[in-house]
């Protein structure tokens, strides 16, 4: 029962200081009215610059998703346009080709009727 639990009265206990005399004299007794230190350090950032950058991050994501959408439109315009191109092509083409076939027939029957009259002339 040597070992018992010391008392100390509130009023001699106020002049206590628990640091051991080698504390660096610039040290503030754990009063934090420093600002967190020697200043901030470029590795770390506060939750209001943060939610700016993020902020910030979220505008250019949706600026891009536009510009994206915006280019997509402008080719997708283009895509129709040639579409409509190709398909007047084909058209013009298949009207040369049907005048094509109609003189090349018309132009070979002209040409056998021609050598069959002289046949049967002879």
């Amino acid at each position: 029962m040597a070992n018992k639990a010391q008392i100390i009265p509130l009023d001699q206990f106020k002049g206590y200081n628990p640091l051991p005399p080698q504390i660096p004299s610039h040290y503030n007794g754990g009063n934090n009215t420093t600002g967190g230190g020697d200043g901030m350090k470029p590795d770390y950032v506060t939750h209001e610059e943060l939610g700016h950058v993020e902020n910030n991050l979220k505008h250019e994501i949706k600026e891009s998703e536009l510009e994206t959408k915006s280019e997509i439109n402008t080719l997708s315009g283009k895509i129709d346009n040639l579409s409509a191109n190709i398909d007047t092509k084909f058209a013009i083409q298949k009207v040369w080709l049907i005048g094509t076939v109609v003189t090349v027939v018309s132009a070979g029957i002209g040409i056998l009727s021609y050598i069959m009259s002289l046949m049967i002339n002879h």
